[in-house]
């Protein structure tokens, strides 16, 4: 093949790509690679074409070749592309080592908002709560609108008037962004009143809106509202019947009014919309457990963890089925594992009743205080604490 026909096949297969021919354009830039073993274009190429085919690891050995052909600097465009790629493999094998070692060796200056999310995501799932706030702000400054990461930053302990300078003077000057942020950030910390009246605001300005809808109905259930969570959620699917984002929150407010026939028609719903996301294997567990069939309940629950295993609907499903079964060990496994992706009040009453049920009532009492430090201004936390000193004999005074 001379130099004209490879550039045109490279060419085509940049193309197929684009096309999301994926399996086409990895068939042809092997013939690509055959011809000329030297070119970083042609690897990066079929590396592209097998991430799209889900054959990662061949995806990963394709960029690693790439980079090491290209011989740029770290700092480079191409190179911090290729970076980026081999990460992403990485994470698709759930090698979270090393898809943080090879986002670590991009340089600060030349990281995109994607690589900086992807940073926090994995400083924050390894416990490192000060280098995942830095890389979750450094994606707001890259790109301001970043509210993904609105939630994580509050949750970790940053005031709400610093996420929202994050968000740039333009999206400020928009009062309903600066609100939207504000609201996700105290509904993130367990501050649902405050959280609940300001997503009323937008409620009332974009009525249609099923992610304004979705989170002001968690706050209403959250709060003991169930009638009104109810309503709420119910809007939300009549604005859009596909929606599953915290939809398995509705499952279980359903749950707590021991609709059985509501809840059956949601599970159904959600898994006909994508059986690939855990949202309605958590519905069909909660369906389950109200059948009293906790067997199927807790393979619906382990369904979902499989699809993803820090969702944490998925992680409090499979602690509340443990300790149904009085299994504390495996139930107190999945409530710390949910703690590491959220520390929601669910989560912390979740663990502090396993610690309280096994005994361990100075650990119960240690976690409680940590609830009521996160989320202060929340009653289910003090509530919490309440509980574990109650089993202490010197604490019943101050219980």
């Amino acid at each position: 093949m001379d130099a004209g026909g490879a550039a045109q096949l490279l060419a085509q297969c940049k193309a197929l790509n684009e096309q999301r021919l994926f399996p086409s354009a990895a068939q042809l830039a092997s013939f690509l690679i055959n011809a000329n073993q030297h070119d970083p274009d042609a690897f990066a190429t079929l590396g592209t074409a097998l991430l799209g085919t889900g054959e990662h690891k061949r995806a990963l050995g394709a960029f690693q070749a790439a980079l090491d052909l290209l011989g740029a600097a770290p700092d480079a465009p191409d190179a911090v592309e290729l970076r980026c790629r081999i990460a992403e493999c990485y994470a698709k094998e759930n090698n979270y080592a090393a898809q943080l070692s090879a986002l670590a060796e991009i340089p600060a200056h030349a990281r995109p908002a994607e690589v900086h999310m992807a940073l926090g995501r994995l400083l924050h799932r390894m416990g490192n709560e000060r280098e995942a706030v830095e890389s979750y702000k450094a994606a707001m400054v890259a790109a301001p609108l970043a509210v993904e990461a609105v939630g994580a930053l509050a949750r970790l302990g940053v005031p709400d008037q610093d996420i929202i300078a994050l968000t740039g003077a333009e999206a400020q000057g928009q009062g309903w962004v600066s609100a939207l942020v504000a609201a996700q950030a105290r509904k993130a910390r367990g501050d649902f009143g405050p959280a609940k009246t300001t997503l009323t605001q937008l409620a009332a300005s974009f009525p249609e809106s099923p992610e304004v809808l979705a989170r002001l109905a968690a706050c209403q259930a959250e709060m003991g509202q169930l009638e009104e969570a109810l309503r709420c959620y119910a809007r939300v699917r009549s604005v859009d019947v596909h929606y599953l984002d915290g939809m398995d929150w509705y499952a279980s407010a359903l749950m707590q009014a021991k609709d059985v026939p509501a809840l059956n028609k949601l599970t159904y719903s959600m898994l006909d919309t994508d059986v690939r996301r855990p949202e309605g294997w958590v519905a069909g567990s909660m369906y389950m457990e109200l059948k009293k069939d906790r067997e199927r309940a807790m393979e619906y629950a382990e369904k979902a963890l499989a699809l993803d295993p820090r969702h944490e609907a998925a992680l409090l499903r499979a602690g509340h089925l443990h300790m149904a079964d009085e299994k504390l060990d495996l139930a107190l496994v999945a409530f710390r594992k949910a703690l590491e992706v959220s520390k929601s009040i669910s989560a912390f009453q979740g663990a502090v009743k396993t610690y309280v049920a096994q005994g361990r009532i100075k650990e119960a009492l240690s976690l409680a205080k940590e609830a009521l430090e996160r989320s202060n201004r929340n009653p289910k936390a003090f509530l919490l604490v309440g509980m574990a000193l109650s089993q202490l004999p010197e604490g019943l005074e101050k219980a």
